[in-house]
């Protein structure tokens, strides 16, 4: 929800630019910087489109369950766990899962990791 605002902007700008064009997205080829507030530190993190889409919910929750983030923000299902998995049981776990384990459930919770200090 917060990206989209600024992707519709963006496509207003564009086309009134260059009309007769189609702007088509790339979720899969995009990426973004995302400034963290950690208990050690600020810190910025460059991650994907659908890692800072996941990610900028943990704004107004501090757990939420795979469904929930399912639903917010629409990624396809088997993208959704490969995004899960690696922001919660990759090196850099910048969000925790409960219970722990190298595979994303359905049942799966998942929460801001205050203490990342990678």
């Amino acid at each position: 929800a917060e990206l989209t605002r600024h992707q519709d902007h963006f496509a207003k700008f564009y086309l009134a630019k260059h009309s007769g064009r189609k702007l088509q997205w790339q979720a899969t080829l995009g990426h973004c910087v995302l400034r963290a507030h950690f208990a050690q530190g600020n810190k910025e993190l460059q991650v994907s489109l659908f890692q800072a889409l996941v990610l900028l919910l943990f704004n107004d929750g501090d757990n939420l369950s795979f469904e929930d983030i399912k639903t917010a923000t629409n990624i396809e299902e088997g993208e959704l766990r490969r995004t899960l998995q690696s922001l919660a049981c990759g090196k850099a776990r910048v969000v925790t899962k409960t219970p722990k384990g190298r595979d994303v459930q359905d049942r799966d919770q998942f929460a801001f990791n205050a203490d990342f200090t990678n």
